[in-house]
């Protein structure tokens, strides 16, 4: 069987809070994750997955016209 690590510590090492970890688990985006029960088991090689927030201002201000800016 593979090595795996329960949902609460991986963020432990990653920096996440436990509630993205398990909804990131229920989206599929951590590879090899598995429910076991009502807990998520994650492999110790899982790499965080890319963060998909925008972080280049493009949105700002998307409400206003183009002349009120």
């Amino acid at each position: 069987m593979r090595d795996l690590n329960p949902s609460n510590r991986w963020p432990k090492s990653g920096g996440v809070n436990p509630r993205t970890v398990r909804t990131m688990c229920a989206q599929g985006r951590i590879k090899g994750a598995v429910k076991c029960g009502r807990d998520w088991m994650i492999p110790l090689d899982a790499k965080r997955p890319i963060d998909r927030r925008v972080t280049s201002g493009e949105y700002k201000n998307w409400r206003k016209e183009k002349g009120e800016r």
